[in-house]
């Protein structure tokens, strides 16, 4: 299936081996989960792979060292903050769950779409993680 989906031009990224909170980690678990997903990915699909994508969305200094050392170009997460050191691997996304485009009467909406998308929501919801110079602190 992800060699299908790489032929339709989609870019395939990693996101651990097991999904764990790498917040909750230790080193030798980050580094094994970011470089093993990503040595896995590029034997199965023979390319390279340069994008990570942090379960949950969350990140601290020791994840992106990780992901830093294991070799990936771009990471991507939840919170709109950024690390000064690694700003390329701390790239904020728009996380859409499932219905979470739809207006009160169940209906895809687009403007609840553009709001989601435009981080509109995000002045009530917000990140809640404490973050000093663009590093997360837990």
């Amino acid at each position: 299936m992800l060699e299908r989906i790489r032929g339709a031009g989609v870019v395939i990224g990693s996101h651990t081996k097991t999904h764990v909170v790498m917040t909750n980690e230790t080193h030798e678990c980050l580094i094994d989960e970011a470089m093993g997903s990503r040595q896995e990915l590029e034997r199965r699909l023979g390319t390279a792979v340069r994008h990570f994508a942090y379960p949950s969305g969350m990140y601290n200094s020791a994840s992106v060292s990780a992901v830093a050392a294991a070799g990936y170009r771009f990471g991507y997460t939840t919170c709109a903050h950024r690390s000064v050191e690694h700003p390329l691997l701390t790239v904020p996304r728009t996380l859409l769950w499932e219905n979470s485009c739809l207006d009160s009467h169940r209906r895809f909406s687009e403007s609840v779409m553009s709001c989601q998308v435009q981080r509109v929501f995000d002045l009530v919801s917000g990140c809640h993680r404490h973050h000093v110079s663009g590093e997360v602190s837990e």
